[in-house]
């Protein structure tokens, strides 16, 4: 299983383009990635009533799906999701101290000093 082929092959069945280059607000794919961005929201609405209900089968439909529109809406755009999603990875890693995250109380995860920014700008060729 691999969710960026997945959603490439899916989109490309129905039609529509999948870019990985040139990111971009581009007109030729505007209206793809309004669909993709519209569905986002659908799907985050539905994520919200989900998780409100505490109704964990649609909560877990819900995320699947917007993960599915999320990368749907950066192949529209020209994003390639994998070396996005690398770079916040490698980013994300930066944030261990011992192998261990620092949180605050409220359990958001704090940068320690060696902590690397996403470069997402160099990632897409931008």
């Amino acid at each position: 299983m691999n969710t960026k082929l997945d959603v490439a092959t899916f989109m490309r069945a129905g039609e529509h383009n999948v870019f990985t280059k040139h990111p971009g607000f581009y007109e030729s794919r505007q209206d793809q990635a309004n669909l993709y961005f519209n569905l986002v929201k659908e799907e985050f609405n539905e994520l919200n009533t989900a998780f409100n209900n505490k109704d964990i089968v649609e909560v877990a439909d819900a995320c699947a799906d917007l993960i599915w529109v999320t990368e749907g809406l950066m192949y529209s755009l020209g994003i390639d999701p994998q070396v996005v999603w690398d770079e916040i990875t490698k980013s994300n890693n930066s944030k261990t101290v011992d192998g261990k995250l620092i949180k605050r109380e409220d359990g958001k995860v704090l940068k320690p000093e060696h902590y690397i920014e996403p470069n997402i700008k160099r990632v897409l060729g931008i």
